[in-house]
């Protein structure tokens, strides 16, 4: 995972607890919370390859305890990296 950031897929390091509406603004993904709230209710955010429509997010969903890969459509990929 560490090897994407590397590459050029943009990455964001994040700190503590955060639910996925203040991940996606936090990241650039969203422009607002609100923005953020109508993407995850019209299916347009996978979460590591899953379609996610709910806010939360759970600890066995860290891709080896640290990384999160989000998208958002079908070509913008973010990737979260928990320090």
């Amino acid at each position: 995972m560490a090897q994407l950031a590397q590459d050029g897929l943009p990455s964001c390091p994040i700190e503590g607890e955060t639910d996925l509406v203040n991940l996606l603004v936090a990241c650039g993904l969203a422009n607002s919370r609100r923005i953020a709230r109508e993407l995850l209710a019209a299916g347009a955010i996978s979460l590591n390859g899953v379609l996610k429509q709910d806010e939360q997010l759970s600890a066995n969903e860290w891709l080896f305890g640290r990384y999160l890969l989000l998208r958002r459509g079908k070509k913008l990929y973010h990737l979260v990296i928990s320090t």
